[in-house]
Parts: structure tokens; sequence; C-alpha cells
């Protein structure tokens, strides 16, 4: 407390004490002094108030100076040619067919005009390969062929009215309950018919791309990681975004006081002096932990080359077979349909045997279609070799949109869409933008206690770090090293702790 306010303080004690209250004329001369005691106190609140107000917005203006880094304006093509440039996926992955078709087979009877727009959406991707898709097209059954003769010409009129469509789809269901996984099929098959034509469009895609970006291919994934890296750091250090955090709640003031920092760093035994390798210390044991987080998609992968023998050509041959099924669905699709043979169609049990002589290939061939993509999927680790490593493992997998919502599925019980969708963006994020330096160096059949490599490099730069630490106490580590982070950026800054303090403390009285 200001001494020259505690003095005076205890002087008002003092007065009062000694003052008379032995009668009406005293007290009331007392009662007097407290009055002006309680105004000069309002006076001297207003004051102070004002003086924490002012210096409240000078720091907060202070925090909002420091301009920003730009975020690089190509980030999100880096991001595309990669999606583009991946060699271990096909272009039914790079056009986003393999994720609309599932949501298609997924969403329909909880989402009428959900589905729909993912068909049109199907629709719009074939045309943007240059393949206009007719009512000729959807011949795969009698069903499909009068919805989407309908669904084609809403679309021609720029409008999907769903209340037509609706009506369609409920003329149909109770003869075709398969209604809409049939449609998710029949673009599933067109897209193999045609995938020449895909392939070649997403390769001239991709070389228009990389001369836009006028970069070398190899340098193309650097540019991006450093993006993702400077959008990061900008964010971290960004003053306004750590007085926030602060004055939310999110920090709390009280570990960041010199002697709590000191702390930590006798954790580590280290000082300010090592921060860049703290710094690394860090990126390292976050890398280590996102590993563990996705361990359950690396052993799972490493299971299937294991046994990759019995994986060569799966896909291949399943798409030979689901291509005659296929043949022989609109083979019958086709005959219902032939006005070469009038007296057939004079005879409608035999039309009504055509129809459901379709319908029944149609659902022998959904499982065929359900394990499809799954075989591609491990086909491609059929083709993996020793020296693999177990990025590799987790750069395919991310590239599989089916594979890792079957396994996230399996691992997690009871998760939701989004939260499975959720979690995919993130490894795809890890894969593509984190600095790896562990697992891009440890092959498939090799085992290596990572916890004791950190601690060994660690050790030899002057870090006090051991492996069983590294192991059981991992987030709370991490936790330790990011705020010696922040608070040597906060000493580095405009605003000195002591800044944030005030700023903290006196935040309920200015928004009270």
């Amino acid at each position: 407390m200001n001494n020259e306010l505690e003095t005076k303080i205890n002087s008002i004690k003092e007065a009062m004490a000694n003052m008379p209250k032995n009668n009406v004329k005293n007290k009331e001369k007392y009662s007097n002094y407290i009055d002006g005691l309680l105004d000069d106190a309002e006076s001297l609140k207003i004051k102070i108030n004002k003086e924490i107000n002012d210096r409240y917005q000078h720091l907060i203006t202070v925090s909002k100076e420091v301009k920003e880094t730009e975020t690089d304006p190509r980030i999100e093509k880096y991001k595309e040619y990669l999606d583009l440039s991946n060699n271990y996926n096909t272009t039914y992955e790079k056009s986003n067919l393999d994720r609309i078709i599932d949501e298609i087979t997924r969403f329909y009877q909880d989402d009428f005009s959900k589905v729909n727009e993912d068909i049109k959406q199907c629709i719009l991707i074939f045309k943007e390969a240059g393949i206009n898709l007719t009512k000729d097209n959807f011949k795969y059954s009698t069903y499909v062929n009068k919805y989407m003769t309908l669904f084609l010409e809403e679309i021609k009129q720029d409008n999907l009215n769903i209340d037509t469509l609706k009506k369609c789809f409920e003329e149909v269901y109770w003869k075709c309950p398969d209604l809409i996984i049939e449609i998710a099929f029949n673009i599933s098959y067109l897209y193999y018919q045609n995938k020449k034509t895909f392939d070649k469009y997403y390769n001239i895609k991709k070389e228009k791309l990389l001369k836009e970006l006028n970069l070398k291919e190899i340098n193309i994934k650097d540019n991006y990681k450093t993006a993702i890296k400077n959008d990061y750091l900008n964010k971290l250090t960004n003053l306004n975004n750590i007085v926030n955090n602060f004055l939310d709640k999110t920090y709390n003031i009280a570990d960041y006081e010199n002697s709590k920092v000191e702390g930590y760093y006798n954790q580590i035994g280290s000082n300010e002096e090592s921060i860049e390798i703290i710094d690394n210390l860090l990126t390292t044991l976050k890398e280590y932990k996102y590993y563990k987080e996705y361990s359950y998609i690396i052993e799972d992968v490493t299971n299937i080359y294991k046994e990759k023998t019995k994986y060569k050509d799966v896909f291949k041959n399943k798409l030979k077979e689901i291509t005659k099924a296929n043949n022989k669905i609109i083979g019958l699709t086709k005959k219902y349909y032939s006005k070469e043979n009038s007296k057939f169609f004079k005879n409608q049990d035999k039309l009504d045997k055509l129809l459901l002589d379709n319908e029944n290939e149609i659902i022998n061939i959904k499982k065929l279609y359900e394990e499809l993509e799954i075989d591609k999927f491990n086909e491609v680790i059929f083709g993996l070799n020793d020296s693999n490593t177990l990025y590799d493992l987790l750069l395919i997998a991310s590239s599989y949109y089916i594979y890792l919502k079957s396994i996230i599925k399996k691992t997690f019980e009871g998760i939701t869409e989004e939260e499975i969708d959720k979690k995919i963006e993130e490894i795809k994020l890890y894969v593509h933008s984190f600095d790896i330096n562990i697992i891009n160096y440890i092959s498939i059949n090799e085992e290596r206690d990572i916890a004791r490599i950190i601690s060994d490099k660690y050790k030899l730069l002057g870090i006090n770090i051991t492996s069983d630490t590294i192991e059981n106490s991992l987030d709370t580590t991490i936790e330790t090293l990011e705020k010696i982070i922040l608070k040597n950026i906060i000493d580095k800054s405009t605003l000195k702790y002591e800044d944030i303090e005030f700023l903290c403390n006196s935040n309920e009285i200015i928004n009270k």
C-alpha cells in the first residue's frame, strides 16, 4: 500500500479515537467529520478509478498497436497442390467423391435436403472434369432413372425443388427402399467408367496450379509448412491475443509470476539463455504427443502391412467383380426399357420379375461396394516395403477418408460424424504442416524407444528431462514449456508482466 495513504489512514484513525463524543455538540462534530471523510473518500475513489481507467485504456491501446504479420495469400493453393500431387490416392479421393458419396449413403434417411445437395455436388464434380451427366447415365435401375431424370431437370433450372423431389422419392420408396444408395452406387460406377477423364483433368489442374504458384514442386510443402508455422507464431506472439487470453482467464496470470517461472526453469535444469533449445524441445514433445495420439492408426496399418501378401490385387479384382455385376444390373434395366419386344411388354409378370431381378442384383452388389474402398487402401499398403516409414503410414492413412473413418469409428465407440470429420482434419493438418523429425526416420519394422531418444538428445543440450517424465507426464511437461515460452514472449514485448497483471486485477473494476 502507498506509504502516504497508509500514514493518512492511521492519522484519521487516531483523530477519530481522540474525538470526544460525550454530548450532542461533540457527536454532531464527530458526525460532520465522518461525512467530510466520506466526501474525501468518494473524491479519491473517483480520482483513483480515473487513473486506473486511463492506465487500463492506455495499456489496451498499446497491446493493439503491434501490426500483425499477413498470412501468406497462397496458403490454400499450397494445400490444394499437395492434395492434387498425392501419389498414394486417386482422383476419386482428390475430387472428394469418396467423402460425398459416403455422406449420400449415410444422411438420406435423416436429411433429405442435404443428400440432394450432395448428389448435386457430385453432378458438378463430373461437370468440372468435362463430363455432363444426363438421364441416360442413370440406368442403374428404373427407380434411379425416374428420380434422376427429375433431379437433372431441376438442376437445369438452377434450382432444387425439395418438395417435388420428395414427392417422387415417396412414390418409389416402398418399391425401392435403397433408392438413394443405388444412386450413390450409380455415381461411383460412373466415376470408374470415366476414370481416365478424371485423371487427365486433375493432372492438368495440378500443372496449372504449379505454374500459377511459380515454384518448384519440391518447395511447395516447405512453403506450406512455413506459412502454417508463421500463422501459428503470429497468433502466439500477438500481444492483443495474449492480453485477451489473460483477461478471459484462458491464461492464469499467477502462473507467470517471476518466482513461478524460475521454478519451471529449475524443473528442466535450464534458464532463459536456452530458450531456443526449450522451444525445439516443445516442438519435439508435441510431435511425440501426436504420434501417441495417432498410434492406433499406425498400429492398424502396420498390421495390414504384416499381412500384405493377401492384399495383392484385391482392389483390382474387386473392381472387376463390381464391373461385371454392374453390367448385369444395367443390362436388366436396358431390357426393361427396350421397345424391341412388344410381346414381352404386354406380360406384366415378366416386367415385374425383371424389376425384382434387378433389385436382387443390387442387394448382392452392396457388400462389394462397401468393401471396395477399404480394398483400395489395403492394395496401396501391399505396395509398401520395409524402407517406408511410420510417417508414410500416417500420410497414406490421411489420404483415404473411408479408411480413416472406419478405424476412428472402431477405436472411439459412440463418436459422432462431426467428431470424426474434425479428427480427420486434425490428422491431415499434422501430416502436411507439422515439423516432423522423429517418425519420418523410423521404418515400418523398427522398434525404438522414442522417449529415451528424446531424453538423450536434450540431456546433451543441457536440458534435464527423463524418458519417464516424457512417458508419464507428457501433457504437464508440454504445459510447463509453453509457459516458459509465453513468459519469454511477454518479457520481449512492449508490455511487461506487471502491466498485464495490472490489466487482470483492474479488469473487473473497469468492466463491472
